[in-house]
């Protein structure tokens, strides 16, 4: 295998766990300030703690669509990188084995020619 392609694929990797990882804070960093709204809220509104809720997950789902979302990507890219690299794999493998029956050929040729001079 390539290290050239091994090295891109690994960087990719570890782009998209920095990009989990900012998404992770941006959540928690959002959680924290909902909590203060939230406390805020609750001292002034009366609604059901329910409706607060479901109010207070709605941005925690659009951080998880949105990681969701570049985990897909990131799997998508990784497989298509495989996919080129099986490809490669294979002509590599294809050229291998025309080397192969071209030395062959070879070798059968100088081993009859080495019979014919010790004959």
């Amino acid at each position: 295998m390539d290290s050239r392609s091994e090295t891109k694929s690994e960087t990719k990797i570890e782009s998209k766990v920095d990009i989990k990882a900012d998404i992770k804070a941006e959540i928690r960093a959002e959680n924290k300030s909902e909590k203060a709204e939230t406390k805020a809220e609750s001292k002034l509104d009366s609604r059901p703690k329910s409706i607060l809720r479901a109010n207070k997950d709605e941005p925690i789902l659009t951080a998880a669509n949105r990681l969701l979302n570049e985990l897909k990507k990131a799997y998508s890219q990784i497989l298509q990188e495989k996919e080129e690299q099986i490809m490669q794999l294979k002509d590599e493998q294809a050229d291998l084995k025309t080397l192969i029956r071209v030395l062959e050929g070879e070798n059968q040729r100088l081993v009859n020619q080495q019979k014919t001079k010790n004959q």
